[in-house]
């Protein structure tokens, strides 16, 4: 499912089933998208239009849809290995505190 797109020259996200200009974004929002990569709901995967400086023109929108697709995709391509090591922590800790 896409969450984050442009259209028309700005950048949006999706709230809800609501598309929200990105310049509207709060850290609640930031927060619930970082949820959803983590997370995804019903199996889907996230999705999000690639930053395109040619169809993102409008100057503000630019600048934040950036900044939250690089984060963004930075933590997808991230998310096997972050939770490998969650779980490769949790092992040792279950196997520490075990009382068998």
């Amino acid at each position: 499912m896409k969450y984050l797109k442009i259209d028309n020259n700005k950048g949006y996200f999706l709230s809800g089933e609501t598309w929200v200009p990105i310049d509207q974004i709060s850290k609640e929002d930031i927060f619930d998208l970082i949820s959803l990569v983590v997370v995804p709901k019903d199996d889907t995967t996230f999705e999000m239009d690639e930053f395109s400086e040619e169809m993102l023109q409008h100057g503000v929108h630019k600048i934040i849809y950036k900044s939250i697709y690089d984060k963004l995709h930075e933590l997808i391509k991230d998310k096997e290995n972050i939770q490998d090591s969650v779980n490769q922590q949790f092992a040792t800790s279950l196997q520490k505190y075990s009382t068998d």
